[in-house]
């Protein structure tokens, strides 16, 4: 990486989460966690290194992003990249016989996503740079597209607003299957989601990935 980008990782200590600050430490960026895990936060970042903080986020609080993300500004003066990973655990197993609960599994991941994605840009789009990276986690057979669909099409119009700057916002979503769904995904998929991630956070190709949604299969 060039000049040490500054990378802010939600839920940055729960399982990709960590898997990402481990990643983007070893390479030399500032890398904040930032979670309400208040005992493993500040443990994790002294294990990591000096370049590893951690700050208190509730995701579920739209002023606590805004609070978060205008922190890490007053301290580092600009935000290179968002690795937003919404943190929710708690999709229906058996989505045919629960429709209600998935409808309002969409709507808490939509509303972490959205908020996460909105305060990062309010900043970015006054660098003219930076590159925000949603992380969901679903089941193919499940009726995610609903939530995928309503997203690409909120990207879409967000990027829209970002002409004329390098502001980048892609998803990457992980397939999951129903046994899947209660155990940590990550750690199985660690490796392929780990480099799609990097590759999103910090490519500099002319042509890199914007508005896109990558999906890392359950095989």
């Amino acid at each position: 990486m060039q000049h040490q980008p500054v990378i802010l990782i939600a839920n940055g200590t729960q399982n990709m989460g960590s898997v990402c600050a481990t990643d983007f430490s070893a390479q030399g960026a500032t890398v904040i966690l930032a979670d309400l895990d208040v005992s493993r936060g500040p443990a994790l970042a002294q294990e990591l290194g000096p370049n590893v903080h951690h700050l208190m986020l509730d995701v579920t609080r739209q002023a606590d992003w805004r609070r978060v993300i205008r922190q890490v500004i007053t301290t580092y003066n600009r935000l290179d990249v968002l690795v937003n990973i919404p943190g929710i655990n708690d999709q229906p197993r058996d989505w045919q016989d629960h429709t209600d609960a998935y409808s309002a599994y969409f709507e808490r991941t939509q509303r972490r996503v959205v908020w996460g994605t909105t305060a990062a840009v309010a900043i970015m789009r006054h660098q003219f740079h930076g590159s925000i990276v949603n992380v969901l986690t679903a089941q193919p057979d499940a009726p995610d597209q609903q939530l995928i669909t309503q997203l690409h099409d909120w990207t879409q119009t967000t990027i829209q607003g970002l002409r004329g700057t390098d502001v980048r916002v892609n998803t990457v979503q992980v397939h999951l299957n129903a046994d899947q769904t209660h155990q940590d995904p990550d750690v199985a998929r660690a490796k392929p989601l780990q480099q799609t991630i990097r590759y999103l956070a910090t490519t500099t190709q002319t042509s890199h990935p914007n508005g896109h949604a990558f999906v890392i299969p359950t095989t």
